[in-house]
């Protein structure tokens, strides 16, 4: 292919987009692009951008979206520094889920086989939020850090998980075991984890790419 089948476009503040550093994007079951900023959520729709923060929407907390995740029903979960946003494109619908105590700064979602979103947090740990229900359950036990930064569901029952002071942690969550995940006795941090459609896990570190064996918990250094 030549360098002319290819053609960039950038979108700033003067198109409409609502601040120009971009944490987030991700697209509903409606084809429609939603992206996340520190100062609001923005809906493209190929030709201009709709702008939903606090000040016009009563139902939205938080205009810093930090992490975006589509779930199996279709419904949006935006990580937001006040809390969990949830956005439901079928009925044009925002909702702002908190737990009790302290504001939650969400950095991540990542979601199980039984439906169940799991969520790291800057300050609270590792969370998981039932959706029928409606409510938090504190899983720090399971990782004994306040800082999580990534986390991935994969397999059966098992949760990797990225913190900001301890290392990486694989997880089983019915089992409620854990396991420290280290290279050459040094503690690693993830920045960012990819599932494949394989089901491979990728884990981008500060000491380079990763590839998770899923049956022993060991990995090995890509590059």
């Amino acid at each position: 292919l030549s360098q002319d089948d290819y053609r960039f476009i950038n979108f700033t503040i003067s198109d409409g987009l609502s601040q120009s550093s971009v944490s987030t994007i991700i697209q509903d079951e409606l084809k429609t692009l939603w992206v996340g900023t520190q100062d609001g959520l923005n809906r493209f729709d190929g030709n201009s951008f709709e702008v939903f923060n606090p000040e016009n929407t009563k139902e939205i907390e938080s205009g810093y979206v930090l992490c975006s995740h589509k779930d199996k029903e279709g419904t949006l979960w935006f990580g937001t520094s006040k809390g969990l946003l949830s956005y439901s494109p079928f009925f044009d619908k925002f909702e702002t889920h908190k737990k009790e105590g302290p504001p939650i700064q969400i950095k991540d979602i990542t979601e199980d086989e039984k439906g169940f979103l799991w969520l790291v947090s800057a300050e609270r740990g590792l969370l998981r939020f039932d959706k029928k229900q409606k409510k938090f359950k504190s899983y720090q036990s399971l990782v004994p850090s306040l800082q999580t930064i990534k986390a991935e569901c994969f397999g059966k029952n098992k949760i990797l998980v990225s913190t900001e002071d301890k290392g990486v942690y694989l997880c089983n969550t019915e089992k409620k075991s854990t396991r420290s995940i280290s290279v050459s006795k040094e503690k690693i941090k993830v920045n960012v984890i990819k599932k494949t459609k394989q089901e491979k896990i990728f884990l981008g570190t500060n000491k380079g790419l990763f590839l998770l064996n899923k049956s022993t918990g060991e990995i090995k250094n890509v590059f």
